[in-house]
């Protein structure tokens, strides 16, 4: 039933919230602002996707390598997308999708691979804070205005708990890391509880590892910048948003990733369009094209990225089949 329910749960909240931002809202309407979109702006949006998940690809890559993995960028950006697809479906899947993916198409061990995602989020998660203060300092007043008015209480309560409960997990697999190795275990389970704990400590440590870290970095923030190059495009497209300062995309980010962390849904739907249709009253919207915009930048965002995560799916047996052909090819030398 509790399965059922954090399944479920993520669903009814997006649906929800969707239905509370666009239910005044035609769909006529924002069919009519999608038309304003030109072919520059759509390739343009698609190619910055395109590019944002070849350096989320690298970075991945990046952090294998400590490990004594190296798997092509190329493989390692399939892994990535099938992440999102898989986040899509089931919120918190995702990183165990990319984990098997990946296992598959390049051998990494699933275990290790979990402990390398576990050190990348907490790295992700500065980034994202270093977003939140970049918007802070620019759109002081406006952030203000808009925890004010929004009806959810404090969220970046949400961030400090998160935050709390990363050190804690920490903290814990520290414990279990120093409880496995100064014990002997004989049973089979335990044993095999063991290896796993080890196996995942050994990727997060990996991370200290890493041979080019300025690289990762430098990979990281690009990731940023892509991402506000594709909101900023899409809203420079459209007329009735085309006036607007720099910063709004910024703020539109980090609100949204605000957002992610007090309401997570599949793919950000429901949440997107609450929060920006709000971000965007402080820009001198209405809410009814306010709303019209959220709909259309989540609407371009979410279709390309499910249309590069589902031909990721089709890629992946044919990664599997070269790795089979390699090994083969590998045991005949050998032999």
């Amino acid at each position: 039933m509790q399965f059922i329910l954090r399944r479920l749960l993520p669903l009814i909240i997006a649906v929800g919230l969707l239905y509370y931002a666009v239910k005044n809202v035609s769909l006529k309407d924002i069919v009519a602002q999608f038309y304003q979109l030109q072919w520059v702006e759509l390739f343009t949006v698609f190619a910055l996707l395109i590019i944002s998940a070849f350096l989320r690809g690298k970075r991945w890559q990046l952090i294998l390598i400590p490990l004594g993995y190296r798997p092509s960028v190329f493989s390692a950006s399939v892994a990535l997308q099938t992440a999102n697809i898989g986040s899509m479906i089931f919120p918190g899947s995702g990183e165990l999708t990319r984990c098997v993916t990946l296992e598959r198409t390049d051998g990494v061990p699933i275990a290790k691979g979990l402990g390398l995602v576990f050190a990348e989020r907490i790295l992700d998660l500065f980034m994202m804070a270093g977003v939140l203060i970049l918007a802070a300092i620019l759109e002081f007043e406006r952030l203000v205005a808009l925890l004010k008015n929004i009806t959810i209480k404090n969220p970046f309560n949400n961030i400090i708990i998160i935050i709390c409960v990363v050190a804690v997990i920490v903290v814990g697999m520290l414990g279990v890391t120093w409880w496995v190795k100064t014990r002997t275990f004989h049973h089979p389970f335990r044993k095999k509880i063991a290896g796993l704990g080890q196996s995942i400590w050994e990727g997060f440590i990996a991370i200290r590892r890493l041979p080019k870290p300025g690289l990762f970095i430098l990979l990281t923030i690009l990731t940023q910048i892509a991402a506000y190059l594709m909101t900023y495009t899409l809203l420079l497209s459209l007329e009735i948003t085309h006036g607007l300062p720099a910063t709004v995309a910024l703020t539109i980010l980090a609100v949204n990733a605000i957002g992610g962390l007090a309401i997570p849904t599949q793919g950000g739907i429901g949440t997107f369009h609450f929060l920006v249709s709000r971000v965007l009253l402080l820009y001198g919207l209405n809410i009814h094209d306010g709303v019209i915009v959220a709909t259309l930048l989540h609407a371009v965002q979410f279709g390309f990225s499910l249309a590069i995560s589902s031909l990721s799916f089709l890629i992946i047996p044919i990664l599997v089949q070269q790795r089979q052909e390699r090994l083969k090819a590998e045991s005949q030398t050998k032999a």
